[in-house]
């Protein structure tokens, strides 16, 4: 681990995961190497807390930590499902944890739908603490690209509000640390290179400026021990093949937003399909 290293994935504040081994000193910094929901690498000792240390509240608002999670009718690895639920996807903490099945369940609220999930699977959501909460996080003046085929800048934080200019994959926008929620998204604020300000849908922004570099007849390589390759774009496609990490492909198409994700149209060994993008590193 060096603050160097290719960065693998953003963990948000409150994300499960596992320690492998560690600390190895580097940079005057104690890094361990960690496992996050399949995915290892290197994180700085100085952000993590020990699990039993965390635990959520009633109302607390938090989001789904891995790429799809079932939502329960009770605390039990073997109750009904009521529904999946995908990465991103917000939910509000009404009671927990219950331990039972190996894991600590909480209750949730999901868009009116109670019921349950694992602890391991959730993250708390800085980006909202209500309805109608702000929060500063990134700081003013943070520089993102955006990481969807079209983006609407709109007037207020709302899919109703006046679409006042829309960008396209890559173009770079000025976060003002602004964030708000409505109509199931989370809204940042921001400045556009034309000088448009208005309020852009958060999930589709990114500082990942070498997720750019996924462009048709691109080279990219997995970078997540399984990564299901599908018929179509989204989690309903046809599982076709799984992956694994380094695994080389090229990219046929350009991405699109579907489930929460940007999926790639592409090309490997095991034949062509569909992957989400954000399992994906250009090489």
């Amino acid at each position: 681990g060096t603050t160097s290293s290719n960065v693998l994935t953003v963990l948000p504040y409150g994300a499960f995961l596992t320690v492998v081994s560690g600390p190895e000193t580097v940079d005057d910094i104690d890094w361990y190497l960690v496992d996050a929901d399949g995915t290892e690498g290197y994180v700085a000792g100085e952000y993590l807390i020990a699990d039993a240390s965390f635990v959520f509240a009633a109302d607390d608002l938090v989001i789904v930590n891995t790429g799809s999670l079932n939502l329960r009718s009770d605390a039990s690895a073997s109750a009904d499902i009521l529904s999946t639920l995908i990465f991103g996807q917000g939910a509000t903490i009404l009671a927990g944890p219950t331990n039972a099945d190996g894991y600590d369940w909480y209750q949730v609220d999901v868009d009116g739908t109670t019921g349950y999930v694992a602890r391991d699977f959730i993250a708390y959501d800085v980006a909202t603490t209500g309805d109608t909460a702000e929060t500063s996080a990134p700081a003013d003046g943070t520089s993102l690209f955006v990481n969807t085929d079209t983006l609407n800048i709109r007037d207020t934080p709302s899919t109703t509000g006046g679409v006042l200019e829309t960008l396209t994959f890559g173009d770079t926008v000025t976060v003002s640390g602004v964030y708000s929620t409505a109509d199931g998204y989370t809204w940042a604020e921001l400045t556009t290179a034309d000088g448009t300000t208005g309020y852009g849908v958060a999930d589709y922004l990114t500082d990942d400026e070498a997720a750019l570099l996924l462009q048709p007849g691109a080279a990219a390589t997995v970078n997540d021990a399984e990564l299901n390759l599908r018929a179509t774009a989204g989690l309903n496609g046809e599982i076709l093949a799984t992956l694994t990490t380094g695994d080389a492909l090229t990219i046929i198409s350009a991405s699109e937003s579907i489930d929460g994700y940007l999926w790639y149209e592409v090309e490997t060994e095991a034949g062509t399909g569909w992957v989400a993008g954000m399992y994906l590193v250009a090489s």
